[in-house]
């Protein structure tokens, strides 16, 4: 920012402030619950595409929609 207005010292805080202004926010990756199975996160990923080309299969003519959180 200093660069771009030519001002010799931005404070961090202004630079918040700009972020603010166009709608950004602090973001950081959640936490891992402590029984969490990476095991089994990565076979529900893997078998995900399959299932829903069973589903395709079986419903030809209806459009399927997958959400996920």
């Amino acid at each position: 920012m200093e660069r771009e207005t030519g001002v010799e010292k931005v404070w961090n805080q202004r630079g918040w402030h700009y972020l603010k202004k166009l709608n950004y926010s602090w973001q950081s990756p959640r936490q891992k619950h402590k029984k969490c199975s990476l095991i089994e996160q990565e076979k529900f990923r893997k078998n995900l595409p399959l299932k829903v080309k069973e589903i395709e299969k079986k419903y030809p003519s209806v459009e399927i929609y997958l959400w996920f959180f």
